[in-house]
């Protein structure tokens, strides 16, 4: 009887463990959808810049083919992306946003965080783009509001037009050719 006793105690405290563990993870859903609710609040759901219709900061850069860049420079629609050496996304996507950007001419932004290996992404990307690397990315990184890598918008002279990533690549593609 004893054996008994103490497996329905055993048991009885199991229960009340998965009870109070089932209510701490309902409280975390909970508050994990007030922070997406609240991200939703502010337009923050888009890609991985600026959303769609806000406007550009003022700011100063200089790319690497020796050109300054700034808030006014968007006068005409232009494809921005923006890579950091090392990340197998980024990795993935320059091909296609090549491919964009040759397709449309020279209305393209790449800009590459510095990191070891820019020297590589920077030479697969001047020939299609105007390039700003190293100290100078980190300026337009604050500027469009970067919150990942990589990050693709759409730009012209109102702002960011698109931000939606790796879609506007192939919108902009498709559009160009």
């Amino acid at each position: 009887m004893p054996y008994l006793i103490a497996a329905v105690v055993l048991l009885g405290l199991l229960c009340l463990l998965n009870l109070v563990l089932t209510y701490g993870v309902v409280r975390r859903l909970r508050r994990h959808s007030e922070i997406l609710a609240a991200r939703e609040d502010t337009g923050q759901t888009g890609g991985s810049t600026a959303p769609a219709g806000t406007e550009l900061p003022p700011f100063s850069a200089v790319s690497v083919q020796g050109g300054e860049l700034s808030e006014r420079s968007f006068t005409a629609p232009t494809l921005v992306g923006f890579f950091s050496p090392g990340c197998p996304p980024c990795e993935a996507l320059i091909p296609r946003f090549v491919a964009a950007a040759a397709a449309g001419g020279s209305s393209a932004l790449a800009v590459v965080e510095e990191e070891e290996g820019m020297e590589a992404y920077v030479g697969r990307l001047r020939s299609v783009a105007t390039v700003v690397a190293g100290p100078q990315a980190r300026v337009l990184a604050k500027a469009f509001a970067v919150r990942g890598y990589p990050a693709i918008c759409l730009v012209g002279a109102g702002g960011v037009i698109a931000d939606t990533g790796v879609a506007v690549v192939d919108r902009v593609g498709a559009i160009r050719s």
